[in-house]
């Protein structure tokens, strides 16, 4: 996420791909590869992939700026997590052109354990 010509959230960028097992049995094993590398949830964080890799999400709504509407939109992503939860959806909302608003929704199957994690770079002065 960029704003005020600053980037808020980064994205790690690639890994090594000669690592051992980086396209096999431990793949999993990378932070680059797994859901907290990657800037969004986690539920239920354990050994393997943190989310479906497979899965298919997508944009269920998106609203530009209007009069008494923010711009936003909104992310399902029940089928990456499929596995702990019944819900979750992703919104991210833009305030005035100055701030933003992240907000899930989550439902899960029972008790767990949800993370949510954001990677940003040092600021220096």
């Amino acid at each position: 996420m960029e704003a005020l010509g600053q980037r808020w959230f980064v994205d790690l960028g690639a890994d090594d791909y000669n690592l051992p097992g980086y396209f096999g049995g431990q793949r999993w094993d990378y932070y680059r590869l797994r859901a907290e590398g990657h800037n969004t949830l986690l539920i239920n964080p354990g050994e393997g992939p943190d989310q479906a890799p497979r899965a298919a999400t997508k944009i269920v709504r998106f609203e530009a700026a209007g009069e008494g509407s923010l711009p936003s939109a909104v992310l399902e992503l029940t089928p990456a997590y499929a596995a702990h939860a019944a819900k979750v959806l992703r919104t991210i909302s833009m305030h005035d052109r100055r701030w933003v608003t992240i907000r899930d929704e989550i439902e899960t199957k029972e008790p767990t354990e949800v993370w949510s994690l954001l990677h940003t770079r040092p600021r220096l002065t």
